[in-house]
């Protein structure tokens, strides 16, 4: 039968553990217990980690989204007595006039 050296060696750790006296044994408990801290922080790094990726994501698409939108046309509006260029109606008794333009200044 082969038997690998890991297997072996975690054997005679083992055997070794059982014959060790009480010092010996609260030594390798203290070791084992902060392996058991360390694989712990491990794990909460990695759940730290996996969050910030998920974040970056979100981040990055909506980015995305912000990076399609179009700025609003700009409109003459006739009022009254006088006609304004403006993205939205400046009120009640405004007429739009013309179709969309891209500057402030409703200009081509």
């Amino acid at each position: 039968m082969d038997v690998s050296p890991v297997f072996v060696a975690a054997r005679q750790q083992t055997a070794g553990f059982l014959q060790a006296d009480g010092s010996e044994r609260q030594k390798t408990l203290h070791g084992v217990r902060n392996l058991q801290r360390f694989v712990n922080s491990l794990q909460s790094l990695r759940k730290t980690v996996m969050g910030l990726r998920i974040a970056l994501l979100l981040t990055l698409i909506a980015g995305s989204f912000a990076a399609w939108a179009a700025q609003a046309p700009y409109f003459l509006w006739q009022g009254a007595h006088r006609t304004v260029c403006a993205q939205t109606s400046p009120g009640e008794g405004w007429t739009r006039i013309s179709a969309a333009y891209v500057k402030s200044d409703c200009s081509i």
